[in-house]
């Protein structure tokens, strides 16, 4: 029997419903857990996540800092529910739970010595060890002392249990001359779900 509670309805059985008075459904729950995505009270999925590339051309130069991720062109960009900002380069999270980031720089050092590296951080509210179950950040050493002018990859990945409102940001700690080819360098993340 369907309950009512101020016009959403909540419908049980082998699956669990919610809808609004509108018979919009906002939950849905299988008989075996399997949740599917949260909904907006229009019934459109709603997953907080983004993908946004760097709007620079060509080779970039990368210093230390926060990386300015503001690419919104193309059918690959987006940003459900809002949450990036591509002025402050900033996601920001609206509830509190495990988010997925990925960020992809494609870069090379140019100079002709082999001292310069750059190490891709996530920082959390300004911070590389925020919300870390360890002392330090994970620390990652990408492509440290290659040849000048000779491309490579760098990537991190890391899941981050947020509160919300958190901010999360794509930091980069860089020594030495070092580029970026913004067409092929892009900064994203999900929720995926909560702890409790």
């Amino acid at each position: 029997m369907p309950v009512n509670i101020g016009g959403t309805i909540i419908t049980g059985g082998t699956t669990v419903t919610v809808t609004d008075g509108s018979s919009n459904e906002l939950y849905k729950q299988s008989s075996t857990g399997v949740v599917t995505k949260q909904k907006t009270s229009q019934g459109g999925d709603y997953l907080p996540m983004f993908n946004v590339g760097w709007s620079a051309s060509g080779w970039t130069s990368i210093a230390t800092g926060v990386v300015p991720f503001d690419g919104t062109a193309g059918s690959g960009y987006y940003n459900v529910g809002g949450c990036y900002n591509t002025s402050t380069y900033r996601f920001t999270a609206p509830w509190s739970g495990v988010y997925l980031f990925k960020s992809h720089i494609y870069i090379y050092g140019n100079n002709s010595g082999y001292t310069w590296y750059t190490h891709p951080f996530i920082n959390v509210n300004g911070s590389t060890v925020t919300r870390r179950n360890m002392s330090y950040s994970p620390y990652r050493i990408r492509l440290y002392g290659l040849t000048s002018s000779y491309g490579q990859d760098t990537d991190i990945c890391d899941i981050v249990n947020l509160t919300a409102g958190d901010y999360v940001e794509q930091y980069n700690s860089t020594y030495g001359t070092v580029l970026g080819y913004a067409p092929y360098s892009s900064w994203s993340g999900a929720y995926l779900g909560g702890t409790s």
